[in-house]
């Protein structure tokens, strides 16, 4: 049975028929190119962040992760979340009119709980001067940091530029 893709354009709505199997090579192929960013917002922040450093990207090293079967499934969604900017912060509850936690009341303010800075996922994962999360902050950094040792020890190609 041939199925029937409607898309936006910028000239406007068109169609794509043809036979497509699932959401794998075959409905990448009967995609344009020009078709590839989707309804994305393209005057986000992330998004022109996102396409300034793509002409810098080494692509075999910078998709590897997505193929490591070392790094578990739910790492690969954190890091998807984390690089399109949809890490759950207070913020993102304030401006959804939503609790932060589970049975909680509705978010009031966009500060952190624990350090009352601007709560967002650069807070998270930054710059929150928390005691707790700076030690989080220099566990995470020294972990990451023997592993690019041990990269450069072994002569890892994984880290060639």
């Amino acid at each position: 049975m041939q199925q029937i893709i409607q898309v936006q354009t910028a000239e406007g709505p068109a169609e794509i028929r043809g036979y497509i199997r699932g959401l794998d090579d075959s409905l990448r192929k009967a995609l344009h190119d020009k078709h590839k960013l989707g309804s994305s917002k393209q005057d986000s922040l992330y998004f022109q962040l996102w396409d300034k450093v793509q002409p810098f990207r080494v692509k075999p090293h910078s998709d590897a992760l997505w193929t490591m079967p070392s790094i578990p499934e739910s790492h690969k969604r954190n890091i998807f979340k984390y690089r399109t900017g949809q890490i759950w912060n207070k913020n993102m509850a304030f401006q959804r009119r939503m609790s932060y936690m589970p049975g909680q009341p509705i978010v009031r303010d966009t500060r952190c709980p624990l350090s009352r800075g601007d709560d967002s996922q650069g807070h998270i994962f930054g710059s929150c001067m928390h005691p707790d999360m700076r030690k989080q902050y220099i566990a995470r950094h020294d972990k990451a940091m023997k592993t690019v040792i041990q990269a450069f020890t072994k002569g890892s190609a994984v880290l060639a530029i």
